[in-house]
């Protein structure tokens, strides 16, 4: 079962934030480059992403914003990204993923029948803790695409810069 997806593309018009090498008016422009970043649905960004976009951003993000990066901050993003990652995989219970995991939402990593068979939306947090641990191949796997897919958006660009479209 696939829970998170990446898009080729931007989905503007949606709930997706979309990733690029160019600003909204390159987006619409007359050469519209459109296709040439991915879009992730807005629960994953704000879920599974935002902690760490944020940290580099001059403010957090709203509705209908844009915001620009460097490949340099894109890379710190990505390392950072990795980081948890590694902890993930090494300690769940590591007391540096506190944070990390009130920011998860279970009603995003779950499926609807996941979410009725173990009964999740009645459970206390650490047993919801167990349930992520369980499948925390899941969020390795969306941040290991993640992190692909953004470097190559990254290293195929002649841009500078990086911009993070929200919904």
């Amino acid at each position: 079962m696939e829970i998170f997806q990446i898009k080729d593309g931007c989905y503007f018009g949606s709930s997706y934030f979309y990733f690029s090498d160019t600003n909204l008016d390159g987006i619409f422009g007359e050469k519209s480059r459109c296709h040439e970043g991915f879009s992730i649905e807005e629960d994953y960004v704000w879920g599974y992403l935002i902690t760490f976009i944020n940290k580099y951003a001059d403010r957090n993000f709203e509705y209908g914003d844009e915001k620009c990066f460097s490949k340099e901050i894109v890379g710190s993003i990505c390392s950072d990204i990795l980081e948890v990652c590694n902890v993930i995989k090494s300690n769940f219970n590591d007391p540096s993923l506190d944070e990390f995991k009130k920011a998860i939402s279970i009603f995003y990593f779950a499926s609807n029948e996941e979410l009725e068979k173990y009964d999740l939306r009645n459970k206390p947090n650490d047993e919801i803790n167990k349930f992520i641990e369980s499948r925390k191949e899941r969020i390795l796997d969306f941040y290991n695409h993640f992190i692909e897919r953004i470097t190559l958006l990254v290293d195929s660009s002649k841009e500078k810069k990086i911009y993070i479209h929200t919904p």
